[in-house]
């Protein structure tokens, strides 16, 4: 991997750790149980497991 790949790469996982961090404020402002935010969490994590397998099926 060259530095441009390593680069992009870390930029990706810190915007993904940001959002996620996002969401669970939102989603605790919003009133939400814990077991509905930790199902939210589930999807939210699978999600983006789907987009890495698709991205990595696409190289």
């Amino acid at each position: 991997m060259n530095k441009l790949t390593v680069a992009a790469s870390v930029l990706i996982g810190i915007f993904i750790i940001a959002f996620a961090a996002v969401l669970i404020v939102a989603i605790r402002l919003a009133g939400l149980s814990p077991g509905d935010t930790a199902l939210l969490i589930i999807v939210y994590a699978l999600t983006i497991l789907s987009a890495i397998r698709g991205l990595r099926w696409l190289r």
